[in-house]
């Protein structure tokens, strides 16, 4: 037997960039992608003929899940701008904006800001990402059609 192992990185439904008739509804809406990365579907498509050429070959497959609460320090939801709307993904928030009112955490502004305080004191700052991943929810689940091809 072989032993050659596979490791797959977050082939999740939040980073395909499929289109319409390859988004599922759920409720009479269709749910989509929350960060869909160009070429992603082709990439699962040429990965699940690669596991089905090569599969008696793989020892094992070991698949990563981003995975994420729907609300923490680096979600949109935590974070509201100085007119009380969320903050747009991809905001950078520092804590002299913070400071300034630019930008209110959601609770704890006191461990928020020291949290920010830290980051910065590394020479690093917070970004908000959007809403992604989230355990229980289909943007988390594995791409389907690799899914398939890895429960043959």
């Amino acid at each position: 037997m072989s032993n050659t192992k596979l490791l797959i990185i977050d082939p999740q439904n939040d980073f395909m960039d499929a289109k319409g008739a390859d988004l599922p509804s759920m409720g009479g809406v269709t749910l989509s992608p929350a960060l869909s990365v160009p070429g992603a579907m082709s990439d699962m498509a040429r990965l699940s003929q690669f596991i089905e050429s090569k599969g008696e070959r793989l020892s094992d497959i070991v698949v990563t899940l981003d995975s994420h609460p729907y609300v923490a320090i680096e979600r949109t939801p935590f974070w509201s701008d100085q007119n009380g709307h969320e903050v747009a993904p991809f905001t950078t928030i520092t804590a002299e904006a913070v400071r300034a009112g630019a930008f209110s955490p959601m609770h704890s502004p006191e461990i928020v800001l020291s949290q920010l305080e830290r980051l910065e004191a590394q020479g690093q700052a917070l970004m908000v990402w959007p809403v992604h991943c989230v355990t229980g929810t289909w943007g988390r689940k594995i791409q389907h059609s690799l899914m398939q091809c890895m429960n043959q």
